[in-house]
C-alpha cells in the first residue's frame, strides 16, 4: 500500500511519525491507528471517519486564511499524542473503543457533500490526520482536483518524509504547539519534543503553505507561550498565534485555568514584544481577538464558541494592511443555532460520557458502545436540541435517563436520581413561599455577554422562583455580545451570576464593568456571584439551581441543600 517505512528483525518502523516506533508484524503502533501487514504500513481503519459538518474558518481557527468562509469539518479519530486536558479525548486517546465511532465514507461523497454546501474548502480537525495520513493524503489531492481548499489542524509530530509527500496537496496548516521547552512540551503532549514540530512549521512557510499556530496557554506557563513565540517570531513575524487560553473539560482539571486578566496581559505582551498578529481564544469580550495594524481594528470578532471566533467588522483595506489570503467574506452562511461549532460534537460525545461516569458506568466497552449508539440515532443532535431550548428539570432528567438508556442503565432506583428527585420536590415546595421574584441576570464573564435565550441554566433561574432578565434582553439569543449598558441598566438586576464554564472572576466583572459604566443595583449590594467550576455539566444541574438559589433567596433556601447535594452528586454520599 505505501513504502513509508523501513525495518528489520520482524517490525517495521513507523516513518510517519517523529516517535517512529517499531511495529511488529501484524501488530499496530502507539497510536494505534497504523499496522505493519508483510512489512509495510497501512491504515487500521482507511476512509473511516466520525463526522462531517460545516464550520466558518474562524472555528477551525483560521483568522488570515479566507476569513469569514465555509469550509467542511472533516475528522476521524486517534491521535500520536495523549495531551493533558484534551478536549477531542474521547476521539484521540481511546482508540479501540472510539472505533465504535467509525463510519466509511466514500472520498468522492465527501467532496460532493463540501459542494452542495457551498463550502470553499475542507479542513481536517478535532483528530490527528498523521494517524490517519494515507486517508487524508488520498482525499486532499482528491479535493485539491475539483477546485477545493485543503487542510488540517495537526501537532505537527511529522516525519520530513511524510510531510513532504502531504506538502503539494496542502493550502494551510494550523499547527497545535504544546509549549517551548522540551521538558514542559514532553509532559503536555504525553512524549514529544519540541524540535520536530519548529522544523516542519519553518517548512511549510518555506513552501509558501499558509500556516497558523495554536498554543494552549495553562496556568503558570506563561514563559511556555513567550518562548514559543519568539520561535514563530524568528520563522516568520507575519503567522497568526493563537493563544487558546485552557478551559477544563472536566472538574480534575479546573485549577489549570488561568485568570483572564494574566491570559489579556500576555497576549498584549506577544503582541508587542514578538508577533503582532497575536489573538486570545476562550475569553468572551475580549479584544484580543481583534486584528490591529497600526492604532486601527482593521478586523473585529467576537467569541463564538469554544476554540472559535466569528467576524463581526472589517475595513475596506483589511485584506492588504493585514497579512490576510484571500478575500473576506461580506457574510458567512452561519449560526450558532443550526451549525456544530468549534469542539461541539466532541463536546457532546463528553458529555454522554461525563452523564454515564456521573451515573457510575466504570466499563469503559460499555460507555463507548453507548456513543456508538448516539451516533447511529443522532443522539449529539437531540442533546443540543435539548439544551438550547429551556428545558425544565423534568426535561434534563429525561434527558439524563435517555443517555442511561444507551448504556442498558434503568434509574428508577439509583441513588443520585433518587436523590435529585427529592431534592428537586423539596425546591418546589419552598419556591411556593416566595412572594416577589427577585430579577436575575446570568452571563458569560463579561458583563455585556448574556447566556443565551433558551440555556438551561436560565431555565433554572426560573426554576428557583426568580425573575431572568436574559429573557427580557431584545438579542440574547446570539452567541457574543448580546447585551447593552441601556438595557442593563434599564432592567437592573438584583443579583448577578457568571457562568461556570469561563475564566472571568467577580473580581474581572466588576473591574469590567467599570470600565463600561455599568452601575447595577446587583454590583452596589455585591450581589454577584461565580458558579463554581466544579459543577460543570448538565448532570450537575441540582448543584447550580441549588447555588443560585441560596444566593437570590437565603432566606428561603438553606445553605443545607446545597451541603447534602455536593456530599451526594460530587462525593456518592447519598444516604
Amino acid at each position: 500500500m505505501n513504502d513509508v517505512g523501513h525495518g528489520d528483525g520482524g517490525y517495521v518502523r513507523c516513518n510517519v511519525c517523529e516517535f517512529r516506533c517499531p511495529i511488529l508484524e501484524g501488530g499496530v503502533g502507539r497510536c494505534g491507528m497504523i499496522m505493519n501487514e508483510g512489512g509495510h504500513l497501512k491504515e487500521v481503519f482507511p476512509q473511516h471517519f466520525t463526522f462531517t459538518f460545516p464550520v466558518n474558518s474562524e472555528s477551525i481557527p483560521l483568522l488570515h486564511f479566507y476569513p469569514n468562509h465555509l469550509f467542511l469539518a472533516v475528522g476521524s479519530i486517534g491521535c500520536n499524542f495523549t495531551c493533558v486536558g484534551c478536549v477531542s479525548r474521547t476521539l484521540t486517546q481511546h482508540v479501540k473503543l472510539a472505533t465504535k465511532l467509525l463510519r466509511r465514507r466514500s472520498l468522492r461523497d465527501i467532496i460532493e457533500e463540501a459542494r452542495g454546501l457551498g463550502c470553499v474548502g475542507m479542513a481536517f480537525i478535532l483528530s490527528e490526520p498523521t494517524v490517519t495520513y494515507w486517508t487524508f493524503l488520498r482525499l486532499a489531492k482528491l479535493a485539491r482536483r475539483e477546485k477545493l481548499l485543503v487542510g488540517c489542524s495537526s501537532n505537527l509530530y511529522l516525519t520530513m518524509d511524510a510531510l513532504s509527500r502531504l506538502t503539494p496537496n496542502l493550502d494551510f496548516v494550523v499547527a497545535g504547539i504544546k509549549g517551548f521547552s522540551p521538558r514542559i512540551y514532553a509532559k503536555l503532549s504525553g512524549g514529544a519534543g519540541p524540535a520536530p514540530v519548529f522544523r516542519n512549521i519553518e517548512f511549510l512557510v518555506r513552501e509558501g503553505i499558509h500556516v497558523e499556530v495554536t498554543i494552549t496557554y495553562y496556568r503558570g506557563l506563561e514563559g511556555e507561550v513567550l518562548h514559543a513565540a519568539k520561535a514563530i517570531a524568528s520563522i516568520s513575524p507575519e503567522i497568526p498565534f493563537h493563544i487558546m487560553v485552557f478551559t477544563a473539560p472536566s472538574e480534575e482539571y479546573v485549577g489549570l485555568e488561568p485568570s483572564v486578566d494574566v491570559a489579556e496581559r500576555l497576549c498584549r505582551t506577544v503582541r508587542r514584544e514578538y508577533l503582532k498578529y497575536a489573538y486570545l481564544f476562550n475569553i468572551p469580550g475580549t479584544k484580543y481577538l481583534n486584528t490591529v495594524v497600526g492604532e486601527e481594528e482593521v478586523i473585529k470578532r467576537e467569541f463564538f464558541g469554544p476554540c472559535s471566533a466569528k467576524v463581526t467588522y472589517f475595513a475596506r483595506n483589511a485584506e492588504r494592511v493585514a497579512s490576510i489570503k484571500g478575500r473576506i467574506a461580506r457574510e458567512c452562511p452561519i449560526n450558532a443555532e443550526s451549525f456544530m461549532l468549534g469542539y461541539r460534537v466532541t463536546g457532546a460525545l463528553e458529555l454522554i460520557d461525563s452523564v454515564l461516569r456521573f451515573l457510575g458506568v466504570t466499563d469503559e466497552t460499555v460507555r463507548y458502545e453507548a456513543l456508538g449508539k448516539a451516533i447511529e440515532q443522532g443522539f449529539t443532535d437531540t442533546i443540543r436540541d435539548t439544551l438550547n431550548n429551556s428545558p425544565s428539570p423534568q426535561e434534563l432528567r429525561g434527558l439524563m435517563q435517555a443517555i442511561a438508556k444507551l448504556a442498558g442503565l434503568n434509574l428508577s432506583n439509583h441513588p443520585k436520581v433518587l436523590f435529585i428527585d427529592r431534592a428537586t420536590k423539596t425546591m418546589e415546595r419552598l419556591r411556593a413561599s416566595i412572594v416577589k421574584p427577585r430579577k436575575t441576570y446570568l452571563c458569560l464573564g463579561h458583563p455585556l455577554y448574556a447566556k443565551r435565550k433558551g440555556s438551561y441554566q436560565l431555565e433554572l433561574l426560573r426554576f428557583i422562583g426568580s425573575e431572568c432578565i436574559n429573557y427580557l434582553l431584545s438579542s440574547s439569543s446570539t452567541i457574543g455580545q448580546n447585551a447593552s449598558t441601556e438595557e442593563l441598566k434599564h432592567l437592573s438586576p438584583e443579583v448577578i451570576f457568571i457562568d461556570a464554564h469561563f475564566p472571568y472572576s467577580v473580581e474581572d466583572f466588576m473591574k469590567l464593568s467599570e470600565e463600561i459604566g455599568l452601575d447595577l443595583d446587583a454590583i452596589k449590594h455585591h450581589r454577584v456571584y461565580k458558579v463554581p467550576p466544579t459543577y460543570r455539566g448538565f448532570h450537575y444541574w441540582l448543584l447550580q439551581a441549588l447555588f443560585m438559589a441560596t444566593r437570590t433567596y437565603p432566606d428561603v433556601y438553606p445553605p443545607s441543600l446545597l451541603d447534602n447535594a455536593e456530599k451526594c452528586l460530587l462525593h456518592s454520599d447519598c444516604w
